[in-house]
């Protein structure tokens, strides 16, 4: 299996050699800008409908990760929809007291924070890779782009049989590997379908934030990968809830970098805020009103 993992990465990363070889220097007439007539939805709905999708992935993600601690009246993905409103909107993140609380009546606690821990392990390994993707972005030129995007399909790949390098590690002082536990009381045989799943909502997030930008910035790909990575990297603190301030304050940074006017950077981020935050709160309540039938 590791033969056929290793095969896989290998032919992964040597077809986007092959793709970077052969591209043509005609991709300098690739210009993000000139598609811009392409995009008719408008897109508050784009970046809702993204923002609802990569929810629910990641909803089904929690759900495979706790697959053996959950009981057959648990509505899995329903409770992490709950759980990640309350945090959204809680002071420094408080809500994941709810979570582990919620794991801790299934196992043990040792158990609970390595569930914990291994959901925001792969949040972020994926966001840290597009942070240094989007980091080689600028200081390369534009038709460097779509190179750069195909990197993150090998990093991809890559990511699937990550677990496997670490579980090579030990500890200082005593032979028990890093992620042995992890993988035998939290993963089982869910790590390799929770990558995925973590690759496929931050890739349907990445989305909504490009077909945001693309009508106000010329090259909205690597402002959407900057944007994406500031505003999550500053949401892990939650200093206001809802993340209010911190927000406005990294989007807005990131477009009058990319030579948004400031006034229409700071109203271009409120208004992303706004629709992520409206989203949040209607799949929170409608997720907590769910559970609450179920349970009668």
């Amino acid at each position: 299996m590791k033969l056929v993992q290793a095969s896989l990465t290998a032919v992964t990363w040597f077809s986007i050699a092959l793709f970077i070889f052969l591209y043509s220097p005609d991709s300098a007439q690739l210009s993000w800008k000139n598609r811009q007539s392409d995009w008719l939805v408008p897109y508050p709905i784009a970046l809702a409908m993204c923002f609802f999708t990569a929810q629910l992935l990641k909803g089904f993600r929690w759900k495979r990760l706790t697959a053996r601690i959950s009981t057959s009246d648990d509505s899995s993905i329903l409770q992490y929809l709950w759980f990640f409103t309350l945090t959204s909107f809680s002071f420094l993140r408080l809500g994941e007291l709810s979570k582990l609380a919620w794991a801790l009546k299934r196992t043990s606690k040792q158990t609970a924070v390595s569930l914990l821990a291994i959901e925001k392990f792969h949040d972020i390994a994926v966001l840290t890779t597009m942070l240094l993707v989007s980091c080689a972005a600028l200081l390369l030129p534009r038709i460097w782009e779509p190179y750069l995007l195909a990197v993150l399909v090998g990093f991809a790949v890559t990511y699937q049989w990550l677990p496997g390098l670490l579980s090579r590690i030990r500890l200082p002082g005593n032979e028990i590997q890093i992620t042995q536990r992890f993988n035998l009381e939290a993963f089982g045989e869910t790590r390799r379908p929770a990558s995925i799943l973590s690759l496929l909502s931050w890739g349907m997030l990445l989305g909504g934030y490009y077909m945001s930008l693309i009508a106000i910035v010329p090259a909205p790909l690597t402002c959407a990968l900057i944007m994406l990575c500031m505003v999550n990297f500053s949401g892990f603190l939650n200093l206001t809830p809802g993340n209010i301030g911190t927000y406005e304050l990294a989007a807005s940074g990131v477009l009058i970098a990319s030579g948004v006017s400031t006034t229409n950077a700071i109203w271009f981020a409120i208004e992303l805020h706004f629709i992520i935050l409206s989203m949040t709160f209607i799949l929170g309540v409608g997720a907590r009103g769910l559970i609450f039938l179920n349970s009668r």
